[in-house]
This record gives C-alpha cells, structure tokens and sequence, in this order.
C-alpha cells in the first residue's frame, strides 16, 4: 500500500517491482530480479497491493519511484543486528541528486520518496546511544595472525572474566601460555560473540597457527604493549586489556556500506563495521593494505559517520575511493559454460575453462590525498579531516585473492580467472 511518499512492500515483491516496469537497470538497482516464470507468480500480489494495474503495469503513483531507483547511482546502507533482531537502512542516490530511503526491519519494507536522513539517522542513535565517551583508546593497525592471536587473548580473557562473574568471585588479569593462546586462535565455530571469528571474517584468514608463527606473533603484540610476558605466560595490558574489559558481551553490530558506481557499470565500495558492548564500548573494524585496524569510538562517531555517508555520499566516495578504468571485451563468453568472461582473464571464473584471452592491464587512478570538504591534505590512515574534522578515512573492505597466484577475485566465483585455480 501507499500514502503521499512512502510504499509499504514485502522485502520478496521489491524485485517484482523491477520486473513490473521492465526498463533498464543499474547495477546497484534494488529492484534486480531474477529471470525466472517465478515473477509472473508475483504480479496478483503486487495488484492486490494496488502497485499495478490490471494489465501488470506500474501504477501512476508508483512508476516515478520505480523510475529513480532503477537509476540509482550510489547508495549507503546500514546494517544494525541487535539481540531484538535486525533492521536495515538504505539511502539510494539519483545522478540528478533526488534521493530515496528505504528501511526495513522484519519481513516489509518502506520506500519514502524523497528520503528521510534525520528519520533513519534517528533511528540507528536510539538504538546506539549517542555517548560521547570511551571506555578505551585501542588504535591497532595489526596483520591479520597478530590480530588473531589478540583476539584469542582477548577472548581467553573473557571467558575468565565470566567464569569469575558467575562464581561471585573477582577476576585479575590472567596469563596465556602459547598453546593456550594457539588452541583458542584455531576455534572458527562462526559464533561472532568472540573476536577470533569476527577477525577470521574481515581477514579472510583461515590457517591455524603453528607453534613458531604464534611466539612470533605473541612477541610482536608484547613489542607493541599489548600484552606482557611472564615467563611464556602472555598477559594482556594496557588498552587491549581495557577492552576485554569492557567488552565482555558483544550487544550490537553495525556495518555500514557506501558504493558509486562507474560508467563501465563497476561498484566502488567503503565500509566499516562497529561491535558495540554497553553504552560506551564500541570498536570499530576496517581491513585495508593487508592490516586489521581496530579503533575504539564513541557511539557519537559512529553516528557521525553514518550521517555524513546518507547526505552526501558522492562527495566523500569522489575523495577517498579509486576508480577503476577497464577496457571491457564486448560478448564475451566462456566456451564451456557460456559464462561471461571478465576482460583480460585467462580462465572462466565460474568453471575454470582457459578462455583464450591474453591478459590486458587495468588502470586504476589513485584516490585523492586531500579532504574532500574543505581540500585539506589527509593524513593516510585517519578517519576524519585533522583541518575540518569531517569523515574521510574509510577504506575498502577487503578484497577476496587467489590463494594461489594472489590476484584478485570475483566474489562467488568457483576459479581464478588469472590462474585457473579452484578457489
């Protein structure tokens, strides 16, 4: 149903939309649908809906929605999970500047046209607090195995923190021997209540330690004072053990995701995620140049962030985001499977089949080193303008890599386009 500016839709019908008005799409278009009869089965729900008329075309008062979002050229989205559940917020952007929200929290979804920042921005403040303050002072740029091995001290420390709380006992900062610390680092149960998954998830990194990479990495965290050692007992001091202390129970997730697309139609994106425990704990995690960064924030920040990536995405994406230029092969196709071929791969990345191709180079232009508020030269690796204090630091998320010859890769791809190599 609908009112002045705002559509009430089941989250499942949002592609029947796309397919009801059957026009171009872009690639970041939320009305992408699949080509399958399933569709047509849809359309008496969208009638039923008043969102099309009797012969399966948009309704006059919906068409001028569905027309800007299938047009849509940057977005923002915001991903809040709670122990109440998830809700999801996302800001589309139109290359004429007209925006549209779309919010969803359960099995329906509300389109408001134009958008309403300050509601969704709101929203995610009284959910997070708008605390100025931090409990710690955590600013790491650690490689994926140190991260993982702080994580198991962190999570090592937890666990006897909670034991001690349930025997209404005191808990002190306990010590880790290495197989301790090596056995925890090697846990990957998916339950991201504990750092080492949420690491191994941002990373990528799957091996499990050996003896002598965990001494290694165990001294480099105690050269950076993140931890102690006593006697090859390792103990966690300083900020990393202020966080283990205040995070004992993750209570909230937030990821946020920007992207623009190009003219060849690929999709730039940044983002971040921010794990939340309590009113003033907050960590943010963002992987970049092969490092984890972990930084704690105020849930002020994080709002902060989020404010300024669903007003003017385009400004702080033109600034910080490199824009790939590739010279595409029109037509192209695996001989084997028919898949698309990606331009200058010489193997199918959906079956492996060598395509033939001779690999082409890809130019990238470098993102701009100033602000792009107030032109101010950045500092690499931080988050806001040192001149303006406006947020510019978000990177990439990380992107997947052969594990076998390291190059870049599609994500759901099942081989490596540059080696052939199962992925």
């Amino acid at each position: 149903m609908t009112d002045d500016n705002s559509i009430f839709i089941a989250a499942e019908l949002l592609p029947a939309l796309g397919y009801a008005w059957k026009g171009p799409l872009t690639t970041i278009s939320p009305l992408h649908y699949p080509d399958s009869p399933e569709m047509e089965k849809l359309m008496p729900f969208l009638k039923q809906e008043n969102l099309v008329g009797p012969d399966g075309s948009l309704m006059a008062k919906v068409r001028p929605v569905v027309e800007h979002l299938a047009r849509a050229q940057t977005f923002t989205r915001v991903y809040l999970t709670t122990r109440f559940g998830v809700s999801e917020y996302l800001m589309y952007f139109m290359p004429d500047g007209y925006w549209i929200s779309l919010s969803q929290t359960g099995k329906y979804v509300q389109i408001v046209s134009p958008g309403k920042i300050d509601i969704i921005v709101e929203a995610v403040r009284q959910q997070i607090g708008d605390s100025v303050f931090t409990s710690a002072s955590l600013h790491a740029s650690l490689s994926p195995m140190e991260a993982l091995a702080l994580a198991a001290l962190w999570d090592l420390q937890r666990k006897a923190q909670l034991l001690a709380i349930a025997d209404e006992r005191d808990a002190e900062p306990a010590g880790w021997s290495l197989g301790e610390i090596t056995s925890q680092a090697s846990t990957n149960n998916q339950k991201y209540q504990w750092m080492t998954n949420v690491v191994r998830k941002w990373t990528d990194y799957e091996g499990i330690p050996t003896a002598d990479e965990m001494k290694q990495v165990a001294d480099s965290l105690v050269a950076k004072n993140y931890c102690t050692n006593s006697g090859g007992s390792y103990v966690l001091s300083g900020d990393a053990l202020d966080i283990s202390d205040g995070m004992l129970l993750f209570d909230k997730v937030v990821t946020l995701t920007s992207g623009i697309e190009g003219p060849d139609g690929q999709v730039a994106i940044v983002g971040f995620s921010c794990i939340q425990a309590g009113v003033h704990d907050l960590l943010m995690i963002d992987f970049q140049d092969g490092k984890l960064e972990l930084d704690s924030v105020s849930a002020t920040e994080v709002i902060e962030y989020i404010d300024a990536f669903m007003r003017k995405p385009q400004e702080l994406l033109k600034g910080i985001v490199p824009q790939p230029i590739v010279k595409k092969e029109p037509g192209a196709s695996c001989s084997k499977c028919g898949s698309p071929l990606a331009p200058g791969k010489k193997f199918c990345g959906n079956c492996g089949t060598p395509s033939g191709s001779q690999v082409t180079e890809e130019k990238v232009s470098p993102g701009l080193a100033t602000c792009p508020k107030c032109g101010s030269p950045l500092t690499p690796g931080k988050k806001f303008c040192g001149s303006c204090g406006a947020p510019v630091g978000i990177s990439s998320p990380k992107t997947p890599v052969c594990p076998q010859c390291g190059s870049p890769v599609t994500p759901g791809k099942k081989f490596c386009g540059s080696c052939g190599g199962k992925l």
